[in-house]
């Protein structure tokens, strides 16, 4: 099933039957159950509030079982159908996206863990819980292998920070150190069940304000060696196994979120009439929000592309969810401030009804941060371009140094247009940049930042080939109409056939 399809059958699960008037807030029409309105997830970011409702009402329609293998009771969703989920939610409601979205950490455990811890979490994740990942810390950051907190004895110690979800997950997957084992094969996972002393107050956040990020410490707190998910050692790998399919997820929320405040700012420019004509009408305006819809659908297709590449090239999964990461985080960061130029002082106000659009604007901020940000993402990519750069014809399937191929293939495929990236990035653009590589890399310059400058053009290159194989084209008054047409007709933004 193609993108398009997929956001369409869950932009369905998520209505209810019959018409009402359209809601004020985002042009949307309001055939939602209430707790899955943009109504709703406004009203709960002013009272930073938890989307217990909103959650519910997921998981009633069947999305915490697409977390779940079929061989443990769930329906088992592909990477794409999960990246479809999440753009189909945030597109309403960033904040309740990003929350229901956690529950895909179970993975972890789903691929490497005992056959007893596999069947508790199924069990939890099937009654609509959700585990909270601990692996970031204050102190370190992104550099996991700095990681201080340690399982010794069987003693865990140590404080996480910050971590999401920690207010209702019933257990925590704590990446810790083995003792005084140092290096990437000194650390292991651990599902270790929550206590609540052990849970932090909740921080204040500028953007997804109803999403929920603490600390949590742990202090000499006894584990069994059954709670190890994997083998000894190899937690790390992992967790970049789970973070090269969460780069993809995670991105999902801010191209939602960029449907929403590009759809807020088209139904305004309709309304508003200006100089005796809409607003939309004048050339400036109508020209930005054709431009931004066409990065709209080109990050989309970038995305839709990565995700894919879990099923049908593997192999390729680490480069390609970085360079959607890198390309979706940006696009929805222009997207969003291209729809608040439209609408103007208005899309500073955080009531009436374009609240809608501060709330996109605000939770769009924290995309490029999460699952690695994008300079960690393009110093990573940096490090790959010998490989990527290196010509098509190399036979070795395993060129992509630092991808880690999944240990078994999730299920097949349709072949698509958009797959096979890297053979589609033209020849010819693919020398020039191996040549100007090479000439950075003579000067001898150590960490030089022109590398990440390739790395970024590498990204152009890759959203371009896939543009051409999908046959999008960038047209400013193409664009505008079918814009003013997804908009009119009250469907997912960018819900092509690929």
């Amino acid at each position: 099933m193609s993108h398009g399809a997929l956001v369409g059958t869950w932009e369905q699960r998520l209505r209810t039957r019959g018409k009402s008037p359209r809601d004020a807030h985002s042009g949307m029409c309001v055939r939602v159950d209430p707790a899955l309105s943009v109504r709703a997830a406004v009203a709960r970011q002013a009272r930073r509030a938890f989307p217990v409702d909103g959650l519910q009402a997921l998981h009633e329609r069947g999305t915490s079982a697409l977390h779940v293998p079929v061989a443990l009771g769930g329906t088992g969703g592909s990477v794409p159908e999960l990246l479809a989920v999440t753009i189909a939610v945030a597109r309403r409601d960033p904040s309740l996206a990003l929350t229901v979205g956690m529950q895909v950490w179970s993975a972890a455990v789903f691929a490497a863990g005992s056959e007893e811890t596999r069947g508790w979490l199924a069990d939890l994740v099937l009654s609509g819980a959700s585990p909270c990942l601990a692996v970031s810390e204050a102190d370190h950051g992104a550099e996991l292998l700095a990681t201080s907190t340690v399982v010794a004895d069987g003693r865990l110690t140590g404080e996480k920070w910050p971590i999401g979800r920690t207010v209702d997950a019933p257990v925590a997957l704590v990446l810790a150190r083995d003792g005084d084992r140092r290096g990437p094969r000194g650390l292991s996972l651990w599902a270790a069940p929550l206590r609540d002393e052990e849970r932090g107050p909740r921080e204040r956040t500028t953007g997804f304000r109803s999403a929920w990020l603490a600390g949590l410490t742990f202090r000499d707190r006894a584990l069994p060696d059954t709670a190890r998910v994997g083998e000894p050692g190899g937690g790390l790998e992992l967790v970049l196994r789970l973070f090269q399919l969460t780069r993809v997820l995670v991105v999902g929320i801010g191209l939602g979120a960029a449907d929403l405040a590009l759809r807020t700012a088209t139904r305004f420019a309709e309304e508003r009439r200006l100089y005796g004509a809409p607003l939309i009408e004048l050339p400036a305006v109508g020209r930005r929000l054709a431009r931004a819809f066409h990065q709209l659908r080109r990050a989309t297709l970038v995305t839709a592309s990565a995700a894919r590449c879990a099923h049908t090239r593997p192999e390729e999964l680490g480069h390609a969810s970085l360079v959607a990461k890198i390309v979706a985080g940006e696009a929805s960061l222009r997207v969003t401030e291209a729809a608040a130029e439209v609408v103007g002082a208005r899309a500073l106000m955080e009531d009436g009804p374009l609240a809608a659009l501060a709330m996109a604007r605000r939770d769009v901020l924290a995309v490029p941060v999460f699952d690695g940000s994008s300079a960690v993402c393009l110093t990573s990519l940096a490090a790959r371009m010998p490989a990527l750069l290196a010509s098509p014809a190399d036979p070795d399937p395993t060129r992509i140094v630092g991808d880690l191929p999944p240990r078994e293939r999730l299920p097949a495929l349709a072949a698509s247009p958009v797959d096979g990236a890297l053979e589609a990035v033209d020849d010819d653009a693919r020398v020039r940049l191996a040549e100007r590589h090479r000439e950075v890399l003579a000067d001898g310059v150590r960490r030089d930042p022109r590398l990440l400058d390739l790395a970024a053009a590498w990204c152009a290159l890759h959203a371009d080939a896939l543009a051409r194989r999908a046959g999008l084209v960038e047209d400013d008054e193409a664009a505008l109409h079918e814009l003013r047409s997804w908009v009119a007709g009250d469907l997912p933004l960018a819900g092509e056939t690929w």
